[in-house]
């Protein structure tokens, strides 16, 4: 049953990310990658960790005002 309900969830998510636009970043990315001195920038500033730990923030802050939102929206608070 939660198989069932797993795949049919990665379905509809594979559904909707084909309607949007691919992303235009990926040449400057590309690009970024090019760049000799960026490992070695990398290992002082962790740029990497960095942006996880910003998606997670940023994730979390839109996971609570979706929440606060569908309470507004039933009326548990104001």
């Amino acid at each position: 049953m939660i198989a069932k309900i797993k795949e049919f969830l990665t379905t509809l998510a594979v559904l909707i990310l084909q309607f949007l636009p691919d992303s235009p970043f990926q040449s400057y990315i590309a690009k970024a990658e090019e760049i000799p001195a960026l490992g070695y920038m990398n290992y002082f500033i962790p740029v990497r960790e960095m942006l996880v730990i910003l998606e997670s923030w940023l994730a979390a802050i839109l996971i609570f005002y979706s929440y606060q939102l569908v309470l507004r929206w039933i009326k548990m608070i104001e």
